[in-house]
Parts: C-alpha cells; sequence; structure tokens
C-alpha cells in the first residue's frame, strides 16, 4: 500500500491598469496582466506498505508493483512506490486588454481588443510501474492475465512546451431606441494561432490508418511537426450577439430582458497535451496483446517491453481537420420587484454547442457491423479479420493493426441545454435576508469530456462508438435535474431596555444563518464486460453495453433509499437478439460455454454476446442531496479601539441534520463479468456525497 502525500496547486498573478478620460462621453482602460498556473503531482514518497516499495514485484528490473484492476467488483489496487499517476502542469499567460466607451446622443458605444500569450509546459510520466488487468478474481488468483502495459522509458521522457496566441476584438451598442427600451448590438472576432511544441515534440498519424514504423524521426515523417493541425479553424470566428432592455409599464418595477448569441471554443493546448505527451515516441506504452498467456505476469513479459516494436505501442491522433467549435447561447427573464423589498424573477436559459471535442483513449477497434438496426461484432466473438494494409473502414476488421492503442481527439460531439430558472430575493431588512434560487434543467451531449475521456467518475468507459454517435446521446455526466438553494440571514434584534444596559454586549451582535440545499443525483451508465473483452473488440478499454427490459417493474430502473441494492438487476440483461434477428449472426456458442463454466446458470437462447444492447448511456439517475448548513455569528463591536474593530465568534455546522447523503454507486457499475455472468455487489452504494455532521468554531478580529 503506498500514499500520494502531495499535490502541489499554486497560482500567481500580476495587474497593471491605466484608465484615462479624454472627454466627458470618451474614456480608455489599457490592462497588462500576467498569470502564472502550476499543478504538480509529486512522486509517492514513500509505501506504508515494505511490499509497495519491494522492486521484485515489478515488470522490470528498477520498478515496482504496477497497477491492477480485476473488475467484478473487486477493489483495484493503485500500485506500488510511484504508481500515481505524475503529471506537472505550469500555465503562463501574458495578457494585454485595450477597451474604450464613447457616448454619443442614444448610443453607448464600446469597443476594444486584446491579446493573450498561452505557454502551457507539461512533464507526465503518468504512470511509472505499468498497469495489468485481469477478466476477474478467478483469472488473477490463477496468473491469467489479460493484457499489460509496462514501465515507460522515463529517460526519454521530456517537457513538452506548448504555445498560442490569441487575439480577439469586438464593438457593442446599447442603443436607447426609446426610454423604456434599449437594444444591444455587439460583434466580436476572436481568433488562434495553430498550437505549437517549441521543440517539435508533436507526433500525429496522418490517418487513423496509418504504419508509423517509418516515424522514426521528425525529418523523415510528416505526423512530426511543430503544429497540431494543418489548418486553422478560427480564422473566421466572427460572433454576432443581440439582446435587448425593456421596462413595459415605465415605473421601474418589472424589467425584462433577453438576448441570444453565438461564443467560439477555441481549441487549445489542454485539450490536445495529454494524449500527445502520453503516446509514442515520447512517451513509449508498451501493451501486450490480449491475454498474452498464463504465468507470464509478472516478470515473464519483460523481453516484451524492450525495445517493442511500433505494433506494440500506443500512438496519438488529433483530426486535422478540426471543425470550428462555437455555442450557441440565448436567454429570456422577467423581473419584478414587489413591496416589502421583494424581487422575484423568472428566467429560461438555453444553449447549444456544435463540433465539441472529446477525446478517446483508444480509437483502434474491431469495426462492427450494422445488422437489422443493431451494431454487431464478429460472430464468433474474436474472429476479426486482420488486414495488415488497412485503407478504410471495414466491418470485421481491426483499423489498424500496425499498433497497439490510438488515443484519439475528435471534434464531432454535441451539447444540448435548457433550463427554466427561478429566483426570489429578499433584501435585507429588519435584520432578514432571503435569497432562493431554483433551476430544473435538462443538459444532453455525446460526451461530457473536453481534455480526458474519463473526466467523470460515473463515466466507466472513455470509450466512445464514434462510428454512431446517437447510441450515447444522452443526460451529461454532470447533468442536474433539479436543484434548489435557500440562503437565509437573520440579525436577531436585541430588546432595547437589555441591550441599553451594562450587560447588552451579551445580547446584542447575534446573527443566525442558514443554507438548505436540495437537488436530483447526477446520473450513471451501467455497463459490462469492462474486466475482458467478450466482444472480441480487440481495443485497450472494450466495453459491452447490457439490454434493458420493458416488463412491468422496469420504467424505474432504481430503488430509492436502498443502497445495498440500488439499482433494479433484474431488469438488466447480457445483449438479446431482437424479435425476426437473424440469430445465425449471434455468437450462440457463448450459451454454452456459460453453462459448462456456470453450473446451475443458464442464459436466454436469444442471448447474443457480440451484440451491442439498448441500454441508453446515463439512463439511470443516481440519489439526490438534501443538506442543511446552520451558523452562529457573535460579532461584539469595540468602538474604543476603533470604528470598525469587530470581535466575531462563529459556530457552524455542516450537514447539521446529519442527513446520509448518498453517492451513485461508481464503484460497482459492472452488471455482467467477460463471461456473461452477474457480478456480485452490483448497484450497491459504497459512499455519499456530503460528510457527516461537522462542527467548526472561529474567533475572528475585523479592523
Amino acid at each position: 500500500m503506498t500514499r500520494l502525500d502531495e499535490f502541489v496547486v499554486g497560482r500567481r498573478g500580476i495587474a497593471v491598469e491605466e484608465t484615462h478620460i479624454f472627454t466627458p462621453g470618451m474614456a480608455n482602460t489599457i490592462r497588462f496582466g500576467y498569470n502564472r498556473s502550476n499543478g504538480d503531482g509529486q512522486l509517492t514518497p514513500k509505501a506504508i506498505n515494505p511490499a509497495g516499495a519491494d522492486p521484485s514485484l515489478g515488470l522490470l528490473a528498477g520498478f515496482f508493483a504496477p497497477r491492477i484492476s480485476m473488475g467484478s467488483g473487486v477493489t483495484s489496487f493503485r500500485g506500488g512506490l510511484h504508481g500515481q499517476s505524475v503529471q506537472n502542469y505550469l500555465l503562463q499567460t501574458y495578457q494585454f486588454y485595450d477597451d474604450a466607451s464613447r457616448n454619443a446622443g442614444r448610443h453607448s458605444i464600446k469597443f476594444g481588443g486584446m491579446f493573450i500569450a498561452y505557454h502551457l509546459d507539461l512533464f507526465a510520466p503518468f504512470v511509472e510501474d505499468g498497469s495489468a488487468s485481469f477478466s476477474g478474481l478467478a483469472n488473477f488468483l490463477t496468473n491469467n492475465v489479460h493484457r499489460v502495459s509496462g514501465p515507460p522509458d522515463l529517460s526519454a521522457i521530456k517537457t513538452h512546451h506548448n504555445r498560442t496566441n490569441i487575439f480577439a476584438g469586438y464593438v457593442q451598442d446599447d442603443w436607447h431606441i426609446r426610454p423604456r427600451l434599449t437594444l444591444n448590438l455587439g460583434l466580436r472576432y476572436e481568433m488562434e494561432t495553430i498550437p505549437t511544441e517549441t521543440s517539435g515534440l508533436i507526433a500525429n498519424l496522418p490517418t487513423i490508418f496509418t504504419d508509423p514504423s517509418a516515424c522514426v524521426s521528425p525529418s523523415n515523417c510528416p505526423g512530426f511537426n511543430k503544429s497540431y493541425f494543418t489548418r486553422n479553424p478560427t480564422t473566421k470566428n466572427f460572433e454576432p450577439r443581440v439582446g435587448f432592455a425593456w421596462d413595459p409599464f415605465g415605473n421601474g418595477k418589472t424589467a425584462v430582458r433577453g438576448g441570444v448569441g453565438l461564443f467560439d471554443a477555441l481549441p487549445l493546448p489542454y485539450e490536445l497535451v495529454i494524449n500527445n505527451a502520453q503516446t509514442s515516441p515520447f512517451h513509449v506504452t508498451t501493451t501486450t496483446p490480449v491475454n498474452p498467456g498464463q504465468g507470464l505476469f509478472p516478470h515473464g513479459l519483460g523481453a516484451f517491453f524492450t525495445n517493442p516494436p511500433a505494433a506494440a505501442q500506443t500512438w496519438n491522433y488529433v483530426d486535422t481537420n478540426i471543425k470550428r467549435n462555437y455555442v450557441y447561447q440565448w436567454n429570456l427573464n422577467v423581473q419584478h420587484q414587489f413591496p416589502w423589498d421583494l424581487s422575484v424573477m423568472v428566467a429560461y436559459a438555453g444553449s447549444r454547442g456544435v463540433h465539441n471535442p472529446f477525446q478517446l483513449d483508444d480509437i483502434n477497434t474491431v469495426y462492427p457491423t450494422l445488422t437489422q438496426g443493431r451494431w454487431l461484432f464478429p460472430n464468433p466473438v474474436g474472429s476479426a479479420i486482420i488486414n495488415p494494409t488497412p485503407t478504410s473502414l471495414v466491418p470485421g476488421q481491426l483499423i489498424n493493426p500496425n499498433v497497439s492503442a490510438i488515443q484519439t481527439t475528435l471534434w464531432e460531439s454535441m451539447s444540448y441545454y435548457n433550463a427554466l430558472q427561478l429566483r426570489v430575493e429578499k433584501r435585507l431588512s429588519h435584520g432578514l435576508q432571503v435569497v432562493s434560487s431554483f433551476t430544473w434543467s435538462k443538459t444532453m451531449d455525446t460526451s461530457s469530456g473536453s481534455f480526458a475521456g474519463d473526466n467523470f467518475a460515473s463515466n466507466l468507459s472513455a470509450i466512445t462508438p464514434w462510428w454512431d454517435l446517437k447510441l450515447v446521446r444522452g443526460l451529461s455526466d454532470f447533468n442536474v435535474g433539479r436543484n434548489l438553494t435557500v440562503n437565509v440571514l437573520w440579525d436577531v434584534p436585541a430588546p432595547g431596555a437589555i441591550s441599553a444596559s451594562a450587560a447588552g454586549w451579551l445580547v446584542k451582535g447575534w446573527q443566525l444563518g442558514g443554507i438548505f440545499q436540495a437537488s436530483d443525483g447526477v446520473p450513471f451508465w451501467p455497463l459490462s464486460g469492462l474486466d475482458g473483452d467478450p466482444m472480441g473488440q480487440l481495443n485497450s478499454a472494450p466495453i459491452a453495453i447490457p439490454d434493458r427490459l420493458n416488463t412491468p417493474g422496469c420504467t424505474n430502473l432504481v430503488n430509492p433509499g436502498n443502497p445495498n441494492n440500488y439499482v433494479k438487476e433484474q431488469c438488466l440483461v447480457n445483449a438479446q437478439a431482437p424479435a425476426g434477428f437473424n440469430l445465425a449472426n449471434c455468437d450462440q456458442s457463448f450459451i454454452t460455454n456459460f453453462a459448462a463454466a456456470n453450473p446451475g446458470q443458464s442464459l436466454p437462447a436469444n442471448t447474443c454476446i457480440n451484440l451491442l444492447g439498448n441500454l441508453g448511456r446515463n439512463t439511470l439517475i443516481g440519489p439526490g442531496l438534501i443538506n442543511v448548513d446552520f451558523s452562529v455569528v457573535k460579532n461584539t463591536r469595540v468602538p474604543r479601539i476603533s470604528e470598525n474593530f469587530n470581535i466575531q465568534f462563529r459556530t457552524e455546522f455542516f450537514n447539521v441534520l446529519n442527513h446520509a447523503n448518498f453517492a451513485p454507486p461508481n464503484d460497482n457499475l459492472l452488471v455482467f463479468d467477460s463471461t456473461g455472468a452477474r457480478v456480485p455487489g452490483f448497484g450497491q452504494i459504497t459512499s455519499t456525497q456530503t460528510p457527516g455532521r461537522e462542527i467548526q468554531f472561529a474567533l475572528k478580529l475585523i479592523w
């Protein structure tokens, strides 16, 4: 057992601003800024268990025990000494802004521009000791490893210095058409230079079918250069915006506002650097073939990790024909001021993202066949035809047999957001202030991560079926359907007679506060076969999707309030051939093999293990959250010292009701193992979203 003692995050910045007023209607502001942010993952300094520092457990001499995963509900081993994922970032930005404003009659015009030099450096040895996966505990106990990734050549890993520049200019006119109506018209232009690496440490396969064996140096490989793209998609980034503000009754108590605009998302280096820094030839990660042989782990694979061929390495592919990534945003709100210092706002907001980036840990897979509306992998499982010189996507063939994994960045994802928002605010009066907000929203996409394939704990797989993104069009991994927040602050009044007495300091200055939050849970997606390759995809992270039964009791797939069996496992089955499906396309031998390996258990005759199931992405919702925080504050002012001198004693109660807010069963989302058998403990919740009740005392001196 090891422990990562430190991850250092720091941020520093400096800004200088000068505003010059030329005339009463004309002003200009110039700002210079520098920001420096770093995130340093430190190597594990020591092993709590001496076995973690035992070099005899390493895959190669000089290394320690690798990471080990077994699926089937078994907790993964995070590796021995130096087994943590080390990534050291340094982001520096140099900024210049020039903003001017000019009033001319009914027009208030703003215009200006900016320049940002963006420098991102990354040193990333990642998992230094390698990793191994087993298809279940039984295979681990019999030393029958599924796949192994060896330690990288640390001496060859260099810091990647990524650079890009951002230019922007804008003009906006707030046109007061009528005393009660203002129209906002704006246009922004924003572009970025193509991201580069100062030493040419960029390797990108020209196509996913390319054999990289000839790419031994930048001089003889067209995939090596100092730029990530061959075409700049940002040169036409014109972004119009239109908005309005209207006082319909002319009494200043009601306001109607709205707007719509186009916003660009630039392809900054943070979206590209991780994949580029952890793939060959700069970070040689060698992966064995599937099931290399029983008894070879951990010491029998050393020769395989020494001078590995290109076909055993992980390579990088970035879509060079990158598309413009932009987002439409719109909103409409009505706000009214009632008596008693009470205001209410009702709003609708929405957005749509086009050509969003997403990452795949490995695009190199056996390409499936679309059969009767369902995606089917080769029959029998594992019978993929290996074409040594692929030139296109061919069903039943591995996309590129000349390499191992291909980490990929594509700009093909879409996102959708719609929300109804309600805000009620009682401004501070008579010592009481209340602010309440409620959001009822729905956000959907085809991938929720932009710089990595598995940004969220509820997303078990970094593999996206990029050939048919409709399969993963569902709720975003961070979607929260309904969210209510109420903040209350009350300055407790003191009786006048008592407060005027000598002991008045005891009853004066008390303040009570509370925050109430209630929200729906986040979605998650149970999958199958993550501990093996049941469908014969020959991928470094294969998946299988189960089927959802449409039987009574399966309308809702969860058991609210039941942490031991949160998911209705009886409603999920191995993929079944639909009515009229040609069962000859299914791997029916799997049923026979399953019966032999699992005495007393049986599978339906129409089980189709090589068929992607129909359970949609993120169709299950995790437990909601209810939380109350409470505070008691005593302010004691001492005017003899100074007018603002205050001795403040605070008592804060977090989760004062000690309510158990369960998290989704993210550690137990494997429905079936690679043999098709149900995984014990599936759907069981093992963690909470919030800690138990915590009480904090503090003393503050304010002057």
